[in-house]
């Protein structure tokens, strides 16, 4: 064998060696990083599902629900004044005017008169001057000579502060004596309101009817 000849068998064998070990290399490197690519992935994904979750969690839907009225209740809106209110969906309202709106109810069908000179429905509403409140709640807690006043006394109703007067008629008038009288004098620095029922019949139903106007007073929305 020569010189040269073994020259060339050496350099193929190195060759083939370098070759073989690079191979086994390679192999293993890629081993290695694909067991701890799985490993990582195992472990990353876990621990940042579970921080992702409690540190960054789904929103919840984000809306805003309408409020729901029932099904017995209807609300009147008086534009003139800027109120709404809610009232008994079988009672019945109406008016003349725009300014009238809103102010008259009953438990039956009617008309409004030309001239309103006196209480001809169980539930009214009037809008009181916001300079007239001390004197109009002065007047209503005093009695005079067609009624009595039996109890005064402040509530609150969804956040309005109301001042609640019951009285009975004295029977001077065309209202017989001892007819219930309650008004609820709601208070406003822009718009007070009086809600006010009068009982004009003997069979009516004088605590339900109130109960149904103190629900009216707390209905009551500005806008």
């Amino acid at each position: 064998m020569t010189l040269k000849k073994f020259q060339e068998i050496t350099k193929a064998s190195l060759f083939l060696l370098v070759l073989a070990l690079y191979g086994a290399i390679s192999f293993f490197v890629g081993k290695v990083a694909a067991n701890g690519t799985t490993t990582d992935v195992k472990g990353a994904s876990a621990v940042a599902s579970s921080r992702g979750f409690i540190e960054n969690p789904l929103p919840s839907s984000d809306f805003q629900s309408p409020e729901i009225i029932p099904s017995a209740i209807k609300l009147c809106s008086n534009m003139y004044f800027g109120f709404e209110i809610g009232y008994e969906s079988d009672w019945f309202t109406t008016y003349n005017t725009e300014d009238q709106k809103c102010t008259f109810f009953a438990p039956y069908a009617f008309v409004v008169p030309y001239f309103v000179d006196k209480d001809f429905t169980p539930v009214n509403l009037g809008i009181i001057e916001a300079d007239d409140w001390l004197s109009t709640l002065m007047f209503y807690e005093n009695p005079n000579d067609f009624y009595n006043v039996t109890s005064s006394e402040n509530i609150e109703m969804n956040g309005k502060l109301i001042k609640k007067i019951e009285a009975r008629t004295t029977g001077e008038g065309i209202t017989p004596r001892g007819f219930s009288i309650m008004h609820l004098l709601v208070f406003d620095g822009e718009k007070p309101i009086r809600l006010s029922y009068t009982q004009l019949d003997e069979n009516e139903n004088v605590d339900e009817i109130k109960s149904l106007v103190l629900n009216m007073a707390g209905s009551l929305k500005y806008f």
